[in-house]
């Protein structure tokens, strides 16, 4: 199965979503409590709730775009990670085959459990994980298939 490109999961979207919809909720509890106290004019509570609620709207787009762009690529001469943690920022790794000696995997929380994803970590000959990419679906079959890869690779050291 190589050549192949990994992407994270589409749950990781969701999760994005659901906290941008509590944030906004929790913006509109403080709306109506400002306005049931008559503490501030209705039209500048209004605004401000407009205001932070465009700004909350914003961030959850650039996050699900920065979320969309992390992958994992698997091509015939090793692997290639990039990680992007925000806009500007990302982690750029790649390996090749000869350098990795095990892809670990971790499925930590029950809606990976149930959604068949987790995290991948790429371990190189030194023996340390050098990346972990989180919200990886079918982890296992990807493990199985880096791992393949990856012993094939290395050279045999019997005499």
């Amino acid at each position: 199965m190589i050549p192949a490109t990994i992407y994270k999961h589409w749950i990781g979207y969701v999760f994005i979503a659901l906290a941008a919809i509590f944030v906004l909720l929790l913006l509109w509890l403080g709306f109506d409590s400002i306005i049931a106290s008559n503490w501030v004019d209705p039209t500048l509570a209004f605004g401000l709730y407009a205001f932070a609620s465009v700004i909350v709207v914003l961030v959850a787009i650039v996050q699900i775009y920065v979320y969309g762009l992390s992958y994992i690529e698997l091509n015939s001469t090793g692997i290639v990670v990039k990680n992007w943690i925000t806009l500007f920022v990302s982690r750029d790794e790649s390996f090749e085959w000869v350098q990795v000696s095990r892809a670990t995997v971790s499925k930590g929380e029950i809606f990976a459990q149930l959604l068949n994803y987790g995290s991948i970590g790429i371990e190189t000959n030194g023996g340390q994980v050098q990346v972990v990419i989180t919200r990886v679906p079918n982890v296992e079959y990807w493990q199985d298939i880096i791992q393949a890869k990856a012993d094939e690779s290395t050279p045999d050291e019997t005499p």
